[in-house]
């Protein structure tokens, strides 16, 4: 598992991991990213398996652009979704490895599609103190072929054994979490009242556990205002 950082200094109080699939180059010049940093952030941008350098040749079949190795994860038993939550907790374990500590705030950034895996990792780590998405799929139900999805997000059962985005989500609670807009199945955007009806179950999450103002839910994905939320 390779990742960028930077600063390149080990991070001291706020450690942000940002996750794109098309691959840590991206990441990192993604404009939150940039607004991370600015904010006194330490950025890592990872190359989670499959993706960026390590994506396989001719990985893409129709509009699955990882076709090929999520096949064979499922083939393993081994969803690539699990595998990138691993990536992501290992890439913990290795900070923690190499400067003794982790920082106070740790917080995961899922960019589309990466949303998923991001939600994930913190829902079975709780060193991530604080999650992010932008563009996510708001939930695995669709009338609609996927559009601008990856194969790899998807898990057998996943629905009936674990629950839809939103239950998933929920699972973070009462940790802080920043859901900057959704999109459906098949890729348009979703407008304010589905997008709080996609999410209603989180909200209530949130609500039991009286963090109700630890749960952030904004219709645009702007940069500037999502790493706002995050504060």
């Amino acid at each position: 598992l390779a990742a960028r950082q930077d600063p390149p200094a080990a991070p001291r109080q706020k450690l942000a991991v940002v996750l794109d699939l098309e691959g840590g180059e991206q990441a990192a010049g993604n404009p939150l990213a940039a607004q991370l940093r600015n904010g006194g952030w330490t950025v890592l941008t990872p190359d989670l398996r499959a993706t960026g350098k390590v994506a396989q040749p001719n990985d893409r079949i129709g509009r699955a652009p990882d076709h090929n190795t999520a096949e064979w994860s499922l083939w393993l038993g081994r969803p690539l979704l699990g595998q990138w939550v691993v990536d992501v907790r290992r890439l913990l374990d290795a900070v923690q490895e190499r400067d003794g500590r982790l920082p106070g705030e740790i917080l995961v950034v899922g960019s589309g599609p990466a949303g998923l895996p991001a939600i994930c990792s913190a829902a079975l780590d709780s060193r991530i103190t604080c999650v992010a998405t932008s563009g996510m799929l708001a939930s695995y139900v669709t009338e609609q072929p996927y559009q601008g999805q990856r194969l790899g997000i998807l898990v057998p059962g996943i629905l009936r054994d674990a629950g839809d985005v939103a239950h998933l989500a929920a699972l973070i609670a009462p940790r802080r979490l920043v859901i900057g807009g959704g999109v459906s199945g098949g890729g348009g955007p979703l407008d304010a009242a589905a997008l709080d009806a996609a999410f209603a179950f989180t909200r209530q999450a949130y609500a039991l556990q009286d963090a109700a103002d630890r749960f952030r839910l904004v219709v645009d994905a702007d940069p500037a205002r999502l790493a706002e939320q995050t504060r």
